[in-house]
């Protein structure tokens, strides 16, 4: 693990959907494990853990209210 702090000046919508993924794809879980140990509070590890708070954060941060919501189309800008 690279301990370099990483700066983010800005981030659109498509860069948080690929923060989150590449936060999942290191975790080695998949979302809906995440979301399962997230619903018991109970976490293989503590990076299930953190990366179980950026699949929720990067959710709300990328506009996606609901877990069931379709990702948002290239190019366009989810509606309000």
């Amino acid at each position: 693990m690279d301990a370099s702090p990483v700066i983010v000046e800005s981030i659109d919508a498509a860069g948080i959907r690929r923060a989150v993924a590449d936060s999942v794809a290191a975790s080695g879980l998949s979302v809906a494990e995440l979301r399962r140990q997230a619903a018991d509070g109970r976490f293989t590890s503590e990076r299930a853990r953190r990366v179980a708070f950026v699949v929720s954060a990067g959710e709300a941060l990328s506009g996606r209210s609901s877990r069931n919501a379709a990702p948002p189309r290239t190019g366009r800008t989810p509606p309000p």
